[in-house]
């Protein structure tokens, strides 16, 4: 394929101190299918410098709910592996919009969430300004899409990426369980499935759903022979750490060998999440926490052996994860400062409620707020939710109390005449005191 012209460093710079991402449609292209990709070439500039120079690509776009919001988002899927901003070299992108999430942060947070509990592989991404056709469209955040590949999600040639997903049909390959009758698309392969594949995780997802609908599987735990209880235990962790109200839910499989377990895959789509979706309320941030127990974790988390196994990624992750949300809060409160002045020129929504959402508060900065107060909320309810899970309770002496080093578990400092009856942080360990 010839290139039929050339994006120079002098297209429109919304100098906002973000990258700039300049997508040219071919002459003659105006507007961008959602399930057919079309050739288009890209640059990236930051002011006076050329990041990425003028490369040939295809766009299409992408989302489903997402792509009837006025900020569309995208797909990018480059001829050879190309590395953008610094996110390690592949051919396939997304451009996520963020359009109903007013913070323009959840996504970023819930990645960072998953990289300080050390999931397999979590997406990089980098916000940018995006430039289609001289049109600019705002703020943008580009991503790594969920790709099976030894740099993404690592698979060998029997292994397997599925999603419940009700877009079911649009997938080629698809079926629906025998028990729960959960619609489940193939992501990979998603295209010259291998011989026996397709009837073996039929198969394998069906004995898993009778294991766990058994009237005794908190007894037997069978279900247990089939998934990965530590990747379970992180996913869901990690879901409602964020209280996420709506997510993507892949599961994979590394082989078609006993010598593997259903493992949940990458958690995607935040928009949804710290206080908002399925939410009407007009108290901000959103008052009520709970646990999000959908699918199969209905059951899951009935188990108390397995709700011991969150409990102990919180006793392990839970200030570490506070610290890491609170500091990128902070970056990007920074970073996008300028970005989302401009943002919100394009798509004035701050008065607005949209979709599910709760009731807008006006302001970029309320928001993000707001947003991060319900996380710190949301820590202390966890708190309560998993501590008769937690792996040791330990009843404080008075040795204990009057220690100078007393803290409560959102990490503030408690003078011992405070002291009242609840876990806290001494001496560096978790101690219960009745």
């Amino acid at each position: 394929m010839s290139v039929l012209f050339a994006v120079t460093a002098d297209a429109t710079n919304p100098h906002t101190g973000l990258p700039v991402c300049v997508i040219t449609l071919y002459p003659g292209d105006t507007d961008i299918p959602r399930f057919e990709y079309i050739p288009a070439t890209i640059c990236i500039i930051q002011e006076t410098d050329t990041l990425l120079y003028p490369t040939e690509l295809l766009i299409a776009g992408r989302g489903n709910s997402t792509w009837w919001y006025p900020k569309r988002p995208y797909k990018l899927k480059f001829y050879n592996k190309t590395e953008l901003l610094g996110i390690q070299a592949g051919k396939t992108f997304a451009l996520l919009a963020n359009y109903c999430d007013k913070s323009l942060m959840r996504t970023a947070i819930g990645f960072a969430v998953g990289r300080v509990i050390q999931q397999p592989w979590v997406p990089d991404s980098r916000f940018v300004e995006l430039v289609i056709n001289d049109t600019h469209l705002g703020t943008y955040q580009l991503t790594e899409s969920v790709k099976v590949s030894k740099d993404r999600v690592q698979l060998s040639k029997t292994g397997f990426l599925i999603e419940y997903d009700t877009h079911y049909y649009q997938a080629n390959y698809s079926f629906h369980t025998q028990q729960n009758e959960y619609p489940i698309a193939f992501k990979h392969p998603d295209n010259d499935m291998p011989a026996g594949l397709f009837d073996y995780t039929c198969r394998y997802m069906n004995e898993f759903e009778e294991a766990l609908n058994a009237a005794d599987y908190r007894q037997t735990r069978r279900y247990a022979d089939y998934i990965n209880i530590e990747s379970f235990a992180k996913w869901y962790y990690q879901k409602n750490i964020l209280q996420m109200e709506e997510s993507n839910r892949y599961y994979q499989k590394a082989d078609s060998t006993n010598d593997s377990k259903l493992c949940m895959g990458t958690l995607w789509d935040f928009e949804w999440c710290l206080g908002i979706g399925l939410y009407y309320g007009d108290v901000r941030p959103n008052p009520n926490h709970r646990m999000e127990n959908k699918l199969y974790f209905a059951r899951i988390a009935q188990d108390p052996v397995f709700m011991r196994e969150v409990a102990k990624l919180h006793h392990k992750y839970r200030n570490i994860v506070r610290d890491s949300v609170l500091a990128t809060y902070d970056k990007l409160s920074t970073l996008l400062a300028q970005s989302q002045e401009e943002n919100f020129k394009l798509w004035p929504i701050l008065n607005q409620q949209v979709s599910i959402g709760a009731q807008p508060l006006g302001s970029w900065q309320a928001e993000v707020e707001c947003d991060r107060q319900f996380f710190l909320n949301h820590l202390e309810f966890l708190d309560k939710q998993l501590q008769p899970y937690m792996p040791t309770s330990v009843t404080a002496t008075s040795e204990d109390t009057h220690s100078v080093t007393i803290y409560n578990l959102s990490g503030n400092k408690i003078c011992r005449k405070n002291l009242r009856k609840g876990l806290y942080i001494i001496n560096g360990r978790k101690v219960l005191v009745k």
